[in-house]
């Protein structure tokens, strides 16, 4: 994710909602940022901004590299990054079982309760397992 990214800020808006609903029964959600500053100082910065302007309570942690091929570069066992956000949802062996890529927002309407309606439920169905 990144602080720069529309897509990104509406992703961190529905998931702090997430985390907040969920963490109780033992959702953890971790953000990697690739912004667009290798400046550790202003990335942080921009990063307090984007928590505190959605209430996000999970962490983000700055990854000091900059776009889509640095970041799979960085995560390379999923072959490349394509989009931001890219979402990768991960069991309680903290085995990847699914990858999401991009984020349709509220604007997008049914589109977007389909989604939320769908990742909720594997979200649950994860925190069972």
């Amino acid at each position: 994710m990144g602080s720069w990214c529309p897509n990104c800020m509406d992703e961190s808006a529905y998931l702090a909602q997430v985390y907040k609903q969920y963490r109780k029964e033992g959702l953890e959600i971790v953000a990697l940022a690739f912004e667009k500053t290798n400046d550790f100082e202003k990335a942080k910065n921009q990063l307090l901004r984007l928590k505190k302007k959605f209430s996000i309570d999970y962490d983000i942690l700055v990854t000091q590299q900059t776009g889509k091929e640095k970041a799979g570069e960085v995560l390379y066992a999923l072959n490349k990054i394509t989009a931001f956000p890219t979402t990768i949802f991960l069991n309680k062996e903290h085995k990847a079982v699914k990858i999401h890529t991009g984020f349709s927002g509220p604007a997008t309407g049914k589109e977007y309760e389909g989604f939320k309606q769908s990742t909720e439920s594997f979200i649950k169905q994860l925190l069972k397992e």
